[in-house]
């Protein structure tokens, strides 16, 4: 099944002052590296633009937006797959993922290598797939994770020593 990428408009970065201006690029660039890397995992899984919008959130091309900023909690199971953000960053200005749900949606195969990448994630429930293969040691570049649900998946080997 092929499933076209989650659309996500990109927020235009200006600012009269140049350091902000930097720290406004440089977490522009984070943005959208967690969007490219959501957008592979979803479409390695098959997960379509369509369902994660039908789920509440990037109704309008942008990542954090309905679902993933509201009140909604991630546990609360009207909404699959979720993702949920946290605007707290550079004064508000910048939104990051923090929790992360793909609830026994069929999904199948390895975990791919950019769920790594979302370095904010807190919150990861993967639970009732067909999740194959090991975790590697890149699970250790989630170090502000405090909650991790990966059981009743077919996952093999021990969990990296490094993590």
């Amino acid at each position: 099944m092929l499933s076209r990428p989650v659309p996500v408009s990109v927020p235009k970065c200006t600012s009269p002052n140049p350091d902000l201006s930097f720290s406004l690029s440089h977490s522009l660039s984070l943005y959208l590296l967690s969007a490219r890397a959501l957008n592979s995992i979803f479409t390695k899984w098959g997960i379509s633009a369509s369902t994660v919008q039908s789920a509440g959130w990037n109704v309008s091309g942008e990542l954090c937006s309905g679902r993933a900023i509201d009140d909604t909690t991630i546990d609360d199971t009207t909404y699959n797959p979720l993702i949920k953000c946290t605007c707290s960053f550079n004064n508000a200005a910048t939104c990051r993922i923090t929790a992360l749900k793909v609830y026994a949606l069929d999904v199948s195969g390895e975990i791919p290598e950019e769920l790594w990448t979302l370095t904010y994630l807190a919150n990861l429930n993967l639970r009732q797939n067909y999740l194959t293969g090991s975790l590697p040691p890149a699970i250790g570049n989630l170090y502000r994770m405090q909650y991790m649900a990966i059981g009743f998946n077919p996952l093999s080997g021990e969990l990296p020593k490094d993590t």
